[in-house]
């Protein structure tokens, strides 16, 4: 009989993992396993991630005014649910965090993410992940990301130059084959020129 049984249980986690419903992917905490249709909707709408200070920049690398130059992140939520939406700067140009650049998100509020300087070495600098939360059912938000030059430091490199990094974003999608639901991680390149 406890053969029996063991062997009924292999049996059933055999075929869960060849119905491909359990995978790496991160399941999102204190949610059903099952969805109905509509329940989770989330459309994310944005340009290109392109911050573009040329016009700040001189010929001898000093910055002859402060500017700020934002990136908006529009987040639709269609579905049924209160929903959360998880953004991280998960690469930063290094050479930007050498120089006094400020970061900033707006979401009902300014809040200017920290990142941690391991050591000064700046290879290692991560941003802090920010928590969109509260999204209501057939609403929209609007989530903005600054990036800001200090106007008193001249550069050591010069203009026309461009530094790469990335976004992060994750928000919660349903699996089709079982109706699971996870977190669906998208990678938003954006570009600082100078």
């Amino acid at each position: 009989m406890k053969k029996r049984k063991v062997l009924l249980g292999s049996i059933v986690i055999i075929a869960i993992l060849l119905s491909g419903c359990i995978d790496n992917s991160e399941s999102p905490p204190s949610y059903p396993s099952k969805y109905a249709v509509g329940d989770i909707d989330i459309e994310l709408v944005y340009e290109p991630a392109i911050f573009y200070f040329g016009d700040v920049v001189q010929d001898n690398g000093s910055v002859n005014q402060s500017k700020t130059v934002d990136w908006a992140l529009t987040i639709n939520n269609r579905g049924n649910r209160t929903e959360e939406v998880r953004f991280e700067i998960s690469h930063f140009p290094r050479e930007l965090l050498l120089w006094p650049t400020k970061v900033a998100y707006k979401y009902g509020e300014t809040i200017y993410p920290d990142y941690d300087y391991s050591n000064y070495d700046y290879s290692k600098a991560e941003f802090e992940r920010y928590y969109i939360e509260d999204i209501v059912s057939m609403a929209s938000v609007e989530f903005t990301v600054s990036i800001t030059f200090n106007k008193t430091v001249a550069w050591s490199y010069s203009p026309d130059t461009t530094y790469v990094g990335h976004f992060e974003i994750r928000k919660h999608a349903i699996d089709p084959k079982c109706g699971n639901s996870y977190y669906e991680r998208l990678v938003v390149p954006f570009v600082v020129r100078t």
